[in-house]
């Protein structure tokens, strides 16, 4: 994004936050440093994003462990110091 673009982005944000109407003159001060702040606030709202598309993904990936768990319980054979896993099914050939 150009410095322009940025500048005219926070001249919108400062009208909106001011409930001035499109045209109404108002002064603010737009510095180099009033820009690389917004710069890193919209850096902050790409992370902020990534990082709840990871929780969501992972709290999926939970949800499908626990149905694998709960389908594994009723294979484990236990006799006392050891767990076993049986698997069973059937094969054909043709």
């Amino acid at each position: 994004m150009q410095m322009k673009e940025l500048k005219q982005e926070y001249e919108q944000a400062v009208i909106a936050l001011m409930n001035l109407n499109e045209g109404e003159e108002f002064e603010v001060n737009i510095t180099d440093r009033t820009i690389a702040g917004l710069m890193m606030c919209k850096r902050l709202d790409r992370i902020g994003d990534a990082l709840e598309d990871i929780s969501s993904r992972i709290a999926e990936a939970c949800d499908r462990l626990q149905g694998v768990e709960e389908t594994l319980d009723s294979c484990v054979c236990d006799n006392g110091n050891n767990h076993f896993l049986c698997i069973t099914g059937n094969i054909s050939t043709n």
